[in-house]
């Protein structure tokens, strides 16, 4: 459990950096990081020498086994009474909570039940800074997920062929990591067939569209292992690759080679995002990359950093965020090619995890 402490050691220091004497936890995977426990209702109180963790009889086992560095706090009726009495025991004077977790209705519940003069110091995205830079267990789970994605695409390619639906083929890929030893999917699988590959995120997917020869397939998918989620994106062709489908396939994998050779940790999140639209835009498609770079990757399939134009102009990549590298070129009517890796940041360049094939003819390839 040493990397439970480390991780209060660290909330503790912001907690101290707020002026707050508690931090209360309610987002559940920020629950999840701090303490161990995977249940799906509570709320934590930190202390800087105390850790509390509030939930109802269907977990307290189970608190017991995940979260032993933690004291149970038995909820046995509405859970802002079981707050209201723990605040009553520990009597911080400054309780700093996540502002951007929790509704106005529940914040006024636990104004009500809290010590009178209790003062309630807003924060937002604490634990999701923290949570960016990951310790040698949580890059092991993602080590395995995106090991497991790796190995289902290839199991995948050979079950693409013409006359097979979106949906089947939805349905195949994820048979197959759970075959592999996945706990779930990351996310609800992407098969885009067609002039679908033209929406970079298709809904609704998967359809009843079915393979055609020559057609183009994207597919986004991941494997999930102990709470911790993979993210990859592979496009392909049935058949042999004509020009049009060779001339955008080249641009985008371009892109990708030029970010994977640039990006390291402490460079500037927009100026990540600008390797790869430059690249674009060099190549004539910049109108046609419309989303950002990437994202950073956890217990949350989206989450900081966020490699994007948008992004605050000081954020930085953080050492050790997991992070995708996903440029797409996405033309209407014809369709779009994506090619997504997961990476890890280092200060002297990119960790690619990711080994799946990006060769421009993979579907031909694993025909032998």
């Amino acid at each position: 459990m040493t990397h439970v402490h480390h991780r209060l050691t660290a909330l503790r220091t912001t907690m101290a950096d707020h002026g707050a004497d508690a931090f209360l936890i309610s987002n559940a995977h920020n629950r999840r990081y701090f303490s161990g426990f995977t249940g799906s209702s509570g709320l934590l109180l930190i202390t800087p020498e105390e850790a509390h963790v509030i939930t109802d009889f269907r977990y307290y086992e189970q608190v017991q086994r995940e979260a032993p560095a933690f004291s149970l706090h038995r909820q046995t009726g509405r859970l802002e009474e079981a707050l209201g009495e723990l605040l009553a025991e520990v009597r911080p004077s400054r309780v700093a909570f996540e502002a951007d977790d929790v509704t106005v209705a529940a914040f006024e519940r636990w104004r009500q039940v809290a010590p009178q003069g209790t003062e309630w110091v807003s924060t937002e995205e604490v634990g999701k800074r923290l949570r960016a830079t990951k310790d040698e267990e949580e890059l092991n789970l993602l080590r395995r997920a995106q090991a497991i994605t790796d190995a289902a695409f290839e199991r995948f390619l050979v079950e693409v062929e013409p006359g097979r639906t979106e949906r089947e083929l939805a349905w195949r890929l994820e048979v197959i990591l759970r075959e592999l030893g996945a706990d779930d999917v990351s996310f609800e699988i992407i098969v885009a067939v067609g002039d679908h590959a033209a929406l970079p995120h298709y809904h609704p997917h998967p359809g009843e569209r079915p393979v055609q020869q020559n057609d183009i397939v994207l597919v986004d998918f991941g494997a999930q292992v102990g709470g911790y989620h993979a993210d990859m994106t592979r496009t392909f062709v049935v058949g042999e690759p004509d020009e049009m489908f060779t001339r955008v396939y080249q641009a985008c994998l371009g892109a990708l080679e030029a970010v994977e050779a640039a990006v390291r940790a402490g460079m500037g999140c927009r100026e990540a995002d600008q390797v790869a639209r430059a690249y674009l835009e060099d190549q004539g498609f910049g109108e046609h990359f419309g989303h950002s770079l990437g994202h950073g990757v956890g217990l949350e399939v989206h989450e900081r950093p966020y490699l994007s134009f948008r992004a605050p102009a000081d954020d930085v990549i953080p050492t050790n965020s997991v992070i995708t590298l996903e440029p797409g070129i996405y033309v209407p009517g014809w369709g779009g090619v994506r090619i997504e890796d997961l990476a890890i940041a280092r200060e002297d360049g990119l960790d690619v995890l990711t080994q799946t094939t990006k060769a421009i003819d993979a579907w031909l390839r694993a025909r032998g």
